[in-house]
């Protein structure tokens, strides 16, 4: 949650915690893979991670790269 809370407040989201903590952790992994703005690269990653628990890796650290980049994708912008 802290990587995502990150994540997001890097990109602006504004996100429904009450839902977010209410979903198992499978399926948090797999709604932030389809809702999470990542680049195809890096959802071709997601998609190919052997295992539920490299699946998760796999997003835990692309969260945590994107809430330390200082590079947003055009049309994004921080407050």
């Amino acid at each position: 949650m802290t990587a995502l809370r990150g994540y997001f407040a890097r990109r602006n989201v504004d996100a429904n915690w009450d839902a977010i903590r209410g979903l198992s952790d499978d399926g948090m992994v797999i709604t932030l893979a389809m809702a999470c703005p990542f680049e195809p690269v890096e959802k071709q990653a997601l998609l190919e991670a052997p295992s539920d628990a490299d699946r998760a890796a796999t997003l835990l650290a692309l969260l945590q790269m994107g809430a330390a980049s200082s590079d947003l994708p055009p049309g994004h912008s921080v407050s």
